[in-house]
């Protein structure tokens, strides 16, 4: 891949490459640089184009080489992969962050990613695919920070023109990844009327879309299938439908391995459980059944509605809508397309599966706790104390201290009333039945809505 001719053109016949003798100088000769050719890309190019990938990959390679001519190391394409790496995790963690607002949530996609499997593949595995994963990562960030924060930058225009550039130029599956978001962006900005905006967004991804073609018209032939053989074989791909199926499967396989161990269908059995045990609980546990005279009747605390519903959708929500979307698309494509059906092809999904993993993790683990009562919890506490068949007992030579509202407050703004209006209304649903027999402890004769043990007052008849 550093030189002319040479570098394509083996001294033996086709049938000879079953098992090819290649001598350590032959070896040596094709994978350095010798004097004279040092930093000479239009090999590089050359090569590419009878090759199937853009050449920027492997212009990095030829360009280290280039400073040691004579000698060859792995360490020349793993110090590279290890900066990509380095890009793709600091890109990762500012996704994170960006979908939460959470410092600590970020940290989980990025432990998880950077120590998978999956990962240590990609660094160690001396092809274009690093960096691929690396621009595909940069290119989501700029985005989904134009969604959140419903405005372009000069920044964001930046990276947009040189994660495009970077991108097309290193694989033609960024453009299978960029694709979809552009799409989503599109519609997005059309939505808001901002056309100003659009023109923006269009120019810098052109540009840097048109500059990669520039220094590499190939691009246009291997995309529309008319390139080199790999590229006809993905159009043939395209249009068979009869392995489709199969094709995810294997795909299916390959991410459950590298991401989790292969026990990914047994975790997304376990989240699914732990979804449908919420619903159970807060749906199902809120009905009630009464019996009638000659029928039951399931009573359900409902509220009501005006005739118009807003539905407030959060920017969480909107940017993991656009994350799943994406890998769905790009999953679904390069299974179908892919010449083989190996790891390489999806491995710009990885960061962004781990992301959504750590994510789905927390929306459970946020299900769960967050209609959970932060108030009356100690008069709860002993309601299902009493249930469970025990009893409550006062002793007055324990000294305890209450400091009201300590852990989370006082209820000092709206949303905090809001809160505190909903747990109260959760509280009543869940003892109403305790609630209206009255305090077991209280004499009825005593008016509750006091705490000196004042007579109640009835009103006369």
């Amino acid at each position: 891949v550093i030189f002319y001719v040479p570098s394509v053109a083996f001294p033996f016949s086709a049938k000879d490459l079953y098992n090819p003798e290649i001598s350590p100088d032959m070896f040596k000769e094709y994978m350095t640089v010798n004097e004279g050719e040092a930093f000479k890309f239009g090999s590089v190019i050359y090569n590419q184009t009878h090759d199937s990938h853009p050449p920027l990959f492997y212009m990095v390679l030829h360009a280290i080489s280039s400073c040691f001519p004579g000698q060859f190391s792995k360490w020349f394409g793993l110090i590279p992969n290890l900066l990509y790496y380095a890009v793709t995790i600091i890109f990762l963690y500012k996704i994170g962050k960006l979908i939460k607002k959470d410092k600590y949530f970020a940290f989980f996609p990025v432990l998880f990613f950077g120590f998978s499997i999956a990962t240590v593949n990609m660094v160690t595995y001396i092809r274009m695919y690093m960096l691929l994963t690396m621009w595909c990562t940069i290119f989501a960030y700029e985005h989904l920070e134009m969604m959140a924060s419903r405005k372009i930058k000069m920044k964001n225009l930046i990276s947009i023109l040189l994660a495009t550039f970077g991108g097309v130029f290193t694989h033609y599956y960024f453009v299978i990844f960029a694709f979809p978001m552009v799409i989503f962006q599109m519609i997005w900005m059309i939505m808001r009327k901002d056309f100003k905006m659009i023109g923006k967004y269009v120019v810098s991804g052109g540009v840097g879309g048109v500059c990669a073609v520039a220094l590499y018209p190939a691009i246009l032939k291997n995309l529309t299938g008319t390139g080199v053989s790999h590229s006809q074989k993905t159009l043939q791909n395209m249009h068979n439908f009869s392995d489709w199926t199969s094709r995810i499967r294997k795909f299916w396989v390959i991410v459950s391995e590298e991401m989790f161990g292969g026990v990914f269908m047994l975790l997304l059995i376990v989240c699914c459980l732990g979804i449908l045990a919420y619903l159970i609980t807060q749906v199902l546990w809120e009905m009630k059944l009464q019996y009638h005279a000659d029928h039951y009747e399931i009573a359900v605390n409902n509220k009501e509605h005006t005739k118009t519903v807003y539905v407030k959708v959060k920017r969480e929500t909107y940017l993991i809508c656009d994350i799943i979307l994406t890998c769905a698309f790009v999953f679904v494509i390069s299974a179908k397309i892919s010449p083989w059906q190996v790891n390489r092809y999806i491995m710009n999904l990885f960061p962004f599966l781990s992301l959504l993993f750590c994510y789905l993790l927390y929306f459970i683990y946020k299900l769960w706790i967050k209609n959970k009562a932060k108030i009356h919890n100690d008069v709860d506490f002993c309601v299902r104390v009493r249930q469970a068949g025990y009893t409550n007992v006062f002793t007055p030579f324990a000294q305890l201290y209450h400091y009201e509202s300590k852990s989370r407050g006082m209820e000092d703004n709206p949303e905090k009333q809001k809160r505190f209006q909903g747990e109260v209304l959760r509280f009543q649903a869940r003892w109403g039945d305790l609630l209206a027999a009255g305090d077991p402890c209280t004499n009825p004769n005593f008016d509750i809505q006091r705490e000196d043990f004042s007579l109640k007052i009835l009103p006369l008849e």
